[in-house]
């Protein structure tokens, strides 16, 4: 993409599944990366890049975090949080110093500093709520049923209270079911999809809770990576609004699940199995939501379209796994 030749992109998360995922995208690109993440943090870099990529640990928490780096970035990508329900519920205050206090931050400085450069937030979905009917567009009312979506929901309005009365330039995109290959996020109640499909690989049995009726959106990583770097190129087309982000096709998880033990099956000639489980006490509402996302807003702003059907996407996500459990992926 020419918009981002000789920028330098500030993506925070960077070692994350998303982060590499972008930084992976960016690799065929003559631009800066300055990748930040925690301490610790394993990194997956491409093995040939255009791109000079710089990645350095810092603490996103850290009030002073953003008078380093908004002087050097033209654009920022954040992705930097913690991402599960559960987490988020059983420590409200930490959920918070991750998912909304940076970005209050990042307000603060860049309206000190009197830079105000493209930010791209990554949000979810689920700040809708547990609807009863789909498909879902941007004027559906916002209704979390956990920390974690309230919490997604306050990082977004801050950002427009910045875009509304301190001139801040930024974008939210609001994902649906992402998956497909990349690096394995530290929390087990994400990247569903994925697990399945290692499990399936490993002729592990799949568990459903109850019938497995509940109606998903699954986007393939390559589109939602193709969405953000479309967002930050049509930023100010774009400005002020939150956009959702699915395919737009409606699937069962027990669908989804009966699609990855045929191909599975297909491609080692073992058996697969499929249990269905009472679902714990403990589980949030918000995991028997349906959602369907309608996306032709952000397609007739962009252009973008999903490109990865859910059975093509399965396929790639299952040659992926069965590689690197083989040794062989690059």
């Amino acid at each position: 993409m020419e918009y981002y030749k000789d920028k330098t992109i500030l993506v925070t998360g960077a070692a994350g599944y998303l982060g590499t995922s972008l930084l992976h995208a960016l690799a065929g690109q003559s631009c800066k990366i300055l990748g930040v993440d925690r301490a610790g943090a394993q990194w997956t870099l491409p093995a040939h890049s255009k791109a000079a990529i710089e990645t350095f640990e810092r603490d996103i928490k850290d009030p002073d975090f953003w008078d380093e780096w908004i002087p050097k970035a033209e654009i920022i990508y954040h992705f930097a949080a913690q991402t599960s329900v559960y987490v988020a519920n059983e420590d409200p205050v930490a959920d918070y110093a991750i998912n909304v206090l940076p970005v209050v931050h990042y307000v603060q400085s860049s309206t000190q500093l009197k830079k105000k450069v493209p930010f791209l937030f990554s949000s979810t979905a689920t700040v809708v709520g547990v609807t009863d009917s789909f498909p879902i567009d941007e004027t559906h009312h916002e209704d979390p049923v956990t920390v974690y979506d309230l919490h997604k929901l306050t990082a977004e309005k801050y950002l427009k209270y910045d875009q509304k009365t301190r001139g801040g330039k930024g974008v939210v995109l609001r994902l649906a079911n992402v998956y497909g290959p990349g690096v394995r996020g530290s929390q087990l109640d994400r990247g569903i999809t994925n697990l399945m499909v290692q499990r399936a690989l490993r002729g592990e049995e799949m568990t459903v809770y109850g019938e497995g009726g509940y109606v998903r959106d699954y986007v393939y990583i390559d589109d939602i990576i193709q969405a953000f770097l479309l967002a930050g190129q049509y930023h100010q087309r774009l400005h002020g609004g939150h956009f959702l982000i699915g395919r737009g096709e409606g699937f069962t998880f027990l669908e989804m699940m009966e699609l990855i033990k045929v191909l599975v099956e297909r491609d080692t000639h073992r058996d697969v199995s499929i249990k269905q489980v009472a679902p714990p006490e403990h589980l949030s509402p918000i995991e028997f939501r349906h959602f369907v996302a309608d996306h032709r807003l952000f397609m007739f702003k962009t252009a973008w379209e999903p490109a990865v059907s859910l059975e093509d996407g399965l396929k790639r996500t299952i040659h992926y796994y069965a590689n690197l459990a083989n040794g062989t992926n690059k």
